[in-house]
């Protein structure tokens, strides 16, 4: 039963009072009935004493005379009830204890802040960003005395009718989106007495294209790189659960991701976002290109609302992720027009060809380039799918190259030098070798197993031949990629290394 009744039942039993109140006798005697406890009966009044001839101080009272007033702690309860009903008939028989010094006056207290009072009052502390819908500041709220963000409608779109309306619609709708990675939004005046703006949560720290910058070529290394898949494994949290709410960002590039000084991430600006429609398409949403040409998706530069979707963010994140290989934008035109016309043909170049001296690694390439599609229906189907992809990554073989082999091509021949070793991904494989001058099968080997890793290690020549026995994937293995996939991993890196240089002494001293 919850701890709190009805009113009557708070009547019957004062066990279930939330509120300070008074209680009768007679309720009392309810409640103690109600409980199964049978009632002390009234004691008799005593009779007044017959007049004297002379006068005299009237007898005591006897002990059990009823007090003036009594308050009950019921032990049950957090309340203080007052029982009534008593008169006022006798002093207590007994003398009482005396009554505490009464302590000095408490000072004036100050009136109770009216909701007007409590209005904040914003200190600015200086504008720390700037953006096409708002100029951000960094201010003092008054009222709960903390440093917060606060987003201010420019004036010199104005004359722009729809721009406030926007401004607007970005506070509202990023407070809708309650997630660890969306900065939440305080608070939102849009009134006549004054510009527009909204308040938000603070963040303290970076954002993308600065951490990209402070770490220059540093980016691929190591750690380096694998904290920067995690930044957008963690936009990826973000988008998936604006798309459950029908919320498109469509405006995804590393100035709009934020990471906190304590590793914190946000997907920021949320102003040209696109919530799906369950009736008609704004018409103003057919004539313009929304978003910043440079990471548009082909369907945002072709002005097609009616074709955006999840998938439309997908190619987002493929925008930051290549700015992660390469150090900048998908589409790099010479003015904003031209920009929006490479964006429409989507021909995005393959991140290797601008990073020509630094071997960048293939499967995040890969990632990326799924990711920057010009068809929607060549991406990965969702933002969830690019996270899954991106934590495979994390795990390990990010730095291999992925090579497809058709049924019957030759993957490697016997007596050929060795310069790569292989992992079956998908497919399976013929191990053949010529022996009295028949071509005999030594084995088939399928996913997981690995071939060509002991010519590979020695340095010597190959004892076999391996050809495709159906459609086969497979992972190459060379000293470059395994030195990339190792680094940042000391012992393990060392071990390996250390492995591989003693098996190759130990092979060539055997073949003397």
């Amino acid at each position: 039963m919850s701890s709190r009744g009805s009113g009557e039942e708070a009547d019957r039993s004062p066990q279930h009072a939330e509120a300070t109140g008074l209680l009768s006798i007679g309720k009392l005697a309810q409640a103690a009935q109600a409980s199964g406890q049978r009632p002390s009966p009234p004691r008799p009044r005593p009779a007044p004493p017959r007049p004297r001839a002379r006068a005299t101080r009237p007898p005591p009272p006897p002990a059990s005379a009823p007090l003036q007033s009594l308050e009950v702690i019921l032990e049950s309860s957090e309340t203080s009830v007052v029982v009534t009903g008593l008169e006022p008939d006798h002093a207590p028989s007994r003398p009482l204890p005396p009554r505490p010094k009464r302590p000095p006056p408490l000072p004036p207290r100050k009136a109770a802040p009216t909701v007007r009072d409590a209005a904040p009052a914003y200190e600015d502390q200086g504008m720390i960003a700037r953006g096409g819908m708002g100029r951000i500041h960094a201010v003092i709220d008054g009222s709960l005395k903390r440093q917060v963000a606060m987003k201010q409608f420019d004036p010199l779109n104005k004359n722009d009718p729809t721009a406030l309306e926007r401004f607007v619609e970005e506070a509202q709708l990023t407070s809708r989106l309650d997630h660890p990675n969306i900065v939440p939004v305080h608070a939102l005046s849009a009134t006549a007495a004054g510009p527009a703006f909204f308040t938000m949560k603070l963040i303290r720290g970076q954002d993308l294209k600065q951490v990209l910058d402070q770490l220059g070529v540093d980016r691929l290394r190591g750690s380096n790189l694998e904290h920067l898949v995690g930044i957008i494994a963690n936009c990826c949290h973000a988008l998936s659960f604006a798309h459950a709410q029908g919320v498109l960002h469509r405006d995804l590039k590393p100035t709009n991701v934020m990471v906190g000084a304590h590793g914190q991430v946000y997907v920021m600006d949320w102003g040209l976002a696109f919530l799906n429609p369950e009736g008609e398409i704004p018409p103003e949403e057919f004539q313009n290109a929304i978003g910043t040409p440079a990471y548009m998706a082909p369907e945002q530069a072709w002005a097609q609302p009616d074709r955006l979707g999840p998938h439309t963010d997908v190619f987002g994140l493929g925008g930051l992720l290549y700015a992660i290989l390469t150090g900048g934008p998908p589409y790099r035109g010479r003015t904003p027009i031209d920009t929006v016309l490479l964006a429409r043909e989507g021909n995005v170049p393959h991140p290797q060809t601008l990073v020509p001296n630094r071997r960048l690694p293939p499967e995040l390439c890969r990632i990326t380039m799924r990711a920057l599609s010009p068809a929607p229906e060549d991406r990965q189907a969702n933002v969830g799918e690019v996270r899954q992809e991106l934590e495979q990554f994390q795990r390990g073989g990010g730095w291999l190259e992925t090579r497809r082999f058709d049924a019957g091509d030759v993957i490697v021949e016997e007596g050929a030098p060795s310069h790569e070793a292989f992992i079956v991904v998908d497919g399976t494989c013929e191990v053949r070798k010529r022996i009295r001058g028949r071509d005999e099968l030594l084995q088939t080997m399928g996913a997981g197993e690995v071939f060509g890793e002991t010519a590979f290690l020695s340095g010597g020549i190959r004892q076999a031949t391996v050809v495709a026995k159906t459609e086969v994937l497979l992972k190459v293995v060379t000293r470059e990629s395994l030195e990339s996939e190792l680094s940042g991993k000391g012992w393990l890196r060392l071990f390996i290394t250390t492995l591989t240089q003693r098996f190759g002494e130990l092979s060539r001293e055997l073949s003397r």
